[in-house]
């Protein structure tokens, strides 16, 4: 028997084996995994863990402050509170840009 037969041998014996062992594997893996679960004994199951309680409350107005802080401290009122910005440089045509009515070209874009 030659190396070029023994190599192949092997290869056709290693793919098989493996062929087998990845077969048995997802099979395991299926029958493992559980049917989806609804919404409803999703929500009922997170109420009864009461790991949530931990995480305090959340509303619109801690979002818009949390929103706020990000943005430097105030509202962003559009895109004209960016030529307030000190980072920016106050140039005519930055402003004409921020401030262009742009509607023409999208709806000719649109053609």
């Amino acid at each position: 028997m030659k190396k070029k037969e023994l190599v192949e041998i092997i290869r056709l014996v290693v793919k098989s084996e493996v062929k087998k062992a990845v077969k048995t594997a997802l099979n395991e893996v299926k029958k493992q995994s559980e049917a989806p679960i609804s919404l409803n004994e999703a929500l009922s199951q997170t109420q009864e863990a009461g790991d949530w309680k931990s995480m305090g409350t959340f509303d619109s107005k801690d979002a818009r402050s949390s929103f706020a802080a990000m943005q430097g401290g105030g509202a962003n009122t559009g895109m004209n509170s960016l030529l307030s910005n000190p980072a920016v440089q106050q140039d005519e045509s930055l402003e004409k840009a921020f401030t262009r009515d742009y509607s023409s070209l999208v709806k000719a874009m649109k053609k």
